[in-house]
């Protein structure tokens, strides 16, 4: 049987913070990457190579060119310094819904909630 695992990837508080004071916010996005598992030999690639190939590019992608703003280069060394799990969390999961789903069963518990008598979030 083959199933598929996702890795979510979620920046920390603290790089989020890192990274708007050092106007580069996008660098700190949460990604979702995917791979195949297998029942007999396992998943295609395990969380600690995702993570690594995740924070590869990561640092890659915090290489300016010669003419770099300084604030650049201060983002990298301080995200250097922290490692993989001071700027990133993974969480890996074999679940995943269609959010059409989600806003259906959010309908329908917001209608509940009110037959209740309880406010809605």
């Amino acid at each position: 049987m083959q199933t598929t695992t996702y890795y979510v990837i979620e920046p920390t508080a603290v790089l989020r913070e890192l990274a708007a004071s050092a106007e580069q916010a996008y660098v700190a996005q949460s990604a979702v990457w995917h791979a195949q598992e297998h029942d007999r030999i396992g998943p295609e690639y395990s969380a600690q190579e995702v993570s690594r190939a995740h924070w590869m590019q990561f640092i890659a992608n915090l290489i300016g060119d010669e003419r770099e703003p300084a604030t650049l280069g201060k983002l990298r060394e301080k995200c250097l310094a922290l490692g993989f799990d001071g700027c990133w969390r993974v969480t890996e999961t074999k679940i995943g819904g269609d959010a059409k789903e989600l806003m259906e069963e959010a309908d329908a518990a917001r209608a509940f909630l009110k037959e209740r008598g309880v406010a809605a979030p």
